[in-house]
């Protein structure tokens, strides 16, 4: 059984008959294809079955990838005997090796760790939870403010005369709670679904809060004593 991770040497010796910087375009080409082969049997295989076996002027990504390696060690490193053939097709091998196999490591990891609105935990994308923290934030701060609970307010600019994030097409909307403000920011799609009152600007000044204090206010404001 052959084993394709390491350089044949049998098959070196054609590659320097054939190896002439000065021959013609021809030999020049089937030199790299000789070398190009050697690289590919290099290459590791990791999808399901068995690597596809080397076809002359095939043209898959492996193969052709294999090919440009070869082609920087015939032409810009100019190998010339044997043993620097020999030398620059075990380094290849290894590079190559190396390379594809980072290459797609690389991929997984990228694809593994993409984060858009359609990442899910299982149960949720992104774009589901954010829309049902729209809905149930419109829903209760339109109870509140139709029973006048707190002082609940919308606008497309903050205290201080801004445009939220500097643009005409978000909002904030904001409820006082014995606990503090809190509040969140959305696109004026979502303008109509909070039936409250709408002004210039925001009424008061953001006191700093985050997300965490918004969390814990409204905990707070849960609790016996701070439901009036």
């Amino acid at each position: 059984m052959t084993d394709t991770n390491h350089t044949d040497r049998s098959n070196l010796g054609q590659i320097e008959k054939k190896l002439d910087l000065s021959s013609t375009e021809t030999q020049q080409t089937d030199s790299v294809e000789a070398a190009a082969k050697k690289i590919y049997d290099a290459f590791p295989y990791d999808e399901a079955g068995v690597k596809p076996r080397w076809q002359p002027n095939g043209n898959s990504n492996m193969q052709e990838r294999a090919r440009a390696v070869a082609r920087h060690i015939l032409v810009d490193c100019q190998a010339q005997t044997s043993q620097q053939v020999e030398e620059a097709v075990l380094q290849a091998d290894a590079t190559g090796a190396y390379h594809s196999g980072y290459l797609a490591g690389k991929a997984e990891v990228e694809e593994a760790v993409r984060i858009d609105e359609n990442t899910s935990d299982g149960y949720h994308t992104f774009k589901e939870l954010y829309e049902f923290r729209l809905l149930y934030n419109a829903h209760l701060f339109n109870e509140w403010a139709k029973q006048g609970m707190y002082d609940v307010h919308k606008s497309q600019r903050h205290n201080d005369g801004e445009l939220c994030f500097g643009r005409d097409d978000y909002f904030v909307v904001v409820a006082t709670l014995p606990t503090g403000q809190i509040s969140n920011h959305y696109p004026m799609s979502d303008w109509d679904l909070f039936q409250c009152e709408a002004v210039e600007k925001a009424k008061a000044q953001w006191d700093g809060h985050t997300s965490q204090d918004v969390a814990q206010r409204l905990r707070d404001t849960l609790t016996p004593n701070h439901q009036d």
